[in-house]
């Protein structure tokens, strides 16, 4: 059975997994493979600093895991928009790429929402790379919609131009 909980130091590994298998699978068709082997090759990195952030997060954000006994299957980071704090922001959800579809997506999105609006950070924001179709099609279907903000995710490769892909933000009224 798939509970969602606050995360601790000890779901770094699982979330940072999930984290970089979501990324090499997820984006594969629309960031350079090298890139993403990059990413891969800095785990070590990314999982001190994953554990330490939630040894020491402090409240402005929240990181929420869905498991099934002591395995993450998937996460939440959430907390007020980066840009105007009077709102809220889910910053990343990601469900083990092998488990998507299952509902798990679902109930932490709930749960991060429901948060949210327990702070009185409403709407809430969320940014989407143009070309992930799943993701912006989960999203579509929970209720999130475009709402004009453009950016871009910027993918820097040595010795080469960076690359900048296209990112939209959603929004969901409360």
């Amino acid at each position: 059975m798939v509970n969602v909980r606050p995360a601790g130091p000890d779901d770094a590994e699982g979330i940072t997994r999930i984290h970089l298998i979501g990324w090499e699978r997820g984006y594969a068709d629309l960031m350079p493979a090298d890139y993403l082997a990059r990413r891969t090759a800095g785990q070590p990195a990314r999982l001190a600093q994953r554990r330490e952030h939630l040894e020491t997060a402090q409240g402005r954000d929240q990181t929420l895991v869905a498991v099934d006994g002591v395995d993450v299957l998937g996460f939440t980071n959430f907390g007020p928009d980066r840009d105007d704090p009077a709102i809220g922001e889910v910053y990343a959800i990601y469900v083990d790429p092998d488990r998507l579809s299952t509902g798990i997506g679902q109930a932490l999105m709930n749960e991060a929402v429901t948060r949210l609006r327990a702070r009185g950070l409403a709407p809430v924001r969320l940014w989407v790379l143009a070309g992930n179709a799943r993701g912006l099609a989960f999203y579509e279907r929970y209720g999130f919609r475009p709402d004009g903000g453009r950016s871009s995710f910027v993918v820097e490769q040595p010795g080469e131009l960076p690359i900048e892909l296209p990112e939209l933000r959603l929004s969901l009224d409360l």
